[in-house]
């Protein structure tokens, strides 16, 4: 790697944690919930999708009644991808764009 290649790299990620960091202090302001996208396979694995989904939203309900995270409430959006790897990346793509998840969780079987 050369020195030019070096402090290029350097600089993108300077200017990307600054933004990240003014993103989220905006966001953080906002009281805006944070959306988390939850990808699963809620029909074809529905013994333990379904409990899992409970857990989620158990504790959901737990950190939200404490404040949630940052002074904003958490919000799961779930999906189902029917175990097709190809609908989870649809899904995925969805959620990210449309549905402004901050990240996203999910997908249990290794296709």
């Amino acid at each position: 790697m050369n020195r030019k290649t070096f402090l290029t790299g350097i600089t993108g990620l300077v200017a990307a944690s600054t933004w990240a960091a003014s993103g989220m202090a905006l966001m953080a302001q906002s009281g805006e919930p944070i959306k988390i996208g939850e990808i699963n396979h809620y029909k074809r694995l529905a013994a333990f999708a379904e409990p899992y989904k409970k857990g989620i939203e158990l504790a959901l309900e737990e950190i939200n009644a404490e404040g949630g995270v940052l002074d904003r409430p958490l919000e799961f959006i779930f999906r189902d991808d029917q175990g097709d790897p190809g609908e989870a990346i649809k899904i995925a793509e969805e959620l990210m764009t449309s549905e402004g998840a901050a990240m996203i969780t999910g997908s249990i079987l290794s296709n």
